[in-house]
């Protein structure tokens, strides 16, 4: 099947057999969820690079929202030494973070305001 090539592609998981646990895989993965023409809000994604609950998930989502979104922010945030949320993280980490997702909804909400600079 086809499909079956696709989901273990892009979620690095093993090869499924049968039809059921891939049909249930499909429907968990996000990547697969995400479709052109919709307008989706502005998001954050936020991932740590200790994470082993999500291998590289959440970089191949930002990519993909980024591909069809028409224009809205898609961010990724990857801590280098965080885990899968509060677990395999520090408090510190997890104050962070949480800190930068306040801020991200301010900014969205026109609290904040916050300006792109260019790397040139």
């Amino acid at each position: 099947c086809s499909a079956t090539a696709t989901i273990t592609r892009h979620t690095h998981r093993s090869t499924i057999e049968t039809t059921a646990p891939f049909e249930n895989l499909l429907e968990m993965s996000a990547y697969h969820h995400v479709h052109e023409g919709v307008r989706y809000p502005a998001v954050l994604i936020s991932t740590g690079m200790r994470d082993t609950n999500v291998d590289f998930g959440s970089r191949e989502n930002a990519a993909r929202m980024q591909s069809v979104n028409g224009g809205r922010p898609i961010l990724l945030r990857v801590d280098p030494n965080a885990g899968h949320d509060v677990y395999g993280s520090t408090r510190a980490q997890v104050h962070e973070l949480h800190a930068d997702q306040l801020t991200f909804l301010m900014w969205q909400v026109g609290l904040l305001k916050i300006e792109a600079k260019s790397n040139k």
